[in-house]
């Protein structure tokens, strides 16, 4: 009974800094980097952000049993420290802004929003074409962005809070600017939930 309880209270400080990461690290969450990293080990691996959290909550488990912690608060304390040894394994690494300078292909996103609400704080983040990994990311104040970027197959994906996320694939050729027009649905659904999902589609 004693080791249910210890196990329990390990799960729930799992899930208390799995929950942390996710609503306070935006893209910067180890629990995203450690998805991206399954799915590039194993190509292929099923929703890797929702195995990232299974991994996770099973090291939650299992320090408290390795290191025989006597008391729940000792486990949840232990569970709750697993991301912090996750996170010193996958250091996170700031994406570049975006290339705001002619020197390739033209790009101009316009953005809006199906209730006509004011536009800013969008994030936009360029990935590459398997969306795996962020080439470049900013934060726009406003609806229109102009920027550049090599010819290529790639990723843009646009998140703002209470909007559903969207993705667009660029397909760029030297030579030929491209305009992009994304409208935002309203959504009730976190943008942390988004995320964890956005792999799983």
């Amino acid at each position: 009974m004693k080791k249910c309880a210890l196990i329990l209270s390990a799960i729930v400080g799992g899930i208390v800094c799995t929950l942390t990461d996710l609503i306070q690290k935006s893209e910067a969450s180890a629990i995203l980097l450690i998805g991206r990293t399954l799915d590039e080990l194993f190509s292929g691996i099923p929703a890797p952000n929702l195995c990232a959290i299974g991994l996770v909550l099973m090291l939650a488990v299992a320090l408290p049993l390795i290191f025989e912690s006597t008391s729940k608060k000792g486990a949840f304390y232990l569970g709750a420290s697993v991301l912090a040894l996750l996170m010193t394994m996958t250091p996170y690494k700031a994406p570049l802004g975006f290339k705001t300078e002619p020197n390739s292909v033209e790009v101009l996103l316009s953005l809006s929003t199906a209730d006509r609400r004011p536009m800013e704080g969008a994030l936009v983040t360029l990935w590459d074409a398997e969306g795996r990994t962020v080439i470049s990311r900013t934060r726009l104040a406003g609806a229109q962005f102009r920027f550049f970027q090599d010819g290529g197959t790639y990723r843009l994906s646009v998140e703002l809070s209470g909007y559903g996320s969207e993705q667009r694939t660029l397909s760029l050729s030297e030579g030929w600017p491209q305009s992009i027009t994304i409208t935002l649905q309203p959504s009730s659904q976190p943008l942390f939930i988004q995320r964890i999902l956005r792999q799983a589609r």
